[in-house]
């Protein structure tokens, strides 16, 4: 107990409550690089972490900067890269699409059969 330092905003301070600092009570100590107590959250963009870390590449969430983060993102089609930019994939095709492939694949090889005397 501090008495009347004891301050639950200020840094490193022994809090109001005559509890250590710590992360997650909503002041920056010292080891933390950000703190909004409450609001510290790992399933939120750009949200300070519950480690009081701050939101980085590699962090399994996509923040504001980042084209995807990890690898099940479905930001991102293809592949994340380790710096957190997408590599896109095979474009998904539609049902129609492949109808559409089919039915030129068809008359293609009638013309080319045609040509040369295959019935």
């Amino acid at each position: 107990d501090d008495g009347e330092d004891n301050s639950d905003t200020a840094p490193d301070a022994c809090r109001t409550d005559c509890t250590l600092p710590t992360c997650g009570d909503g002041a920056t100590d010292t080891g933390e690089a950000c703190d909004n107590g409450p609001d510290n959250s790992d399933t939120i963009p750009d949200a300070c972490r519950t480690d009081c870390t701050l939101p980085t590449c590699g962090d399994n969430l996509t923040d504001n900067g980042e084209e995807c983060d990890g690898t099940d993102d479905p930001a991102c089609p293809g592949e994340c890269e380790a710096d957190c930019t997408c590599v896109p994939g095979i474009p998904a095709v539609s049902q129609w699409g492949l109808l559409a492939m089919a039915m030129l694949l068809l008359l293609l090889s009638k013309r080319y059969f045609g040509r040369i005397g295959v019935k």
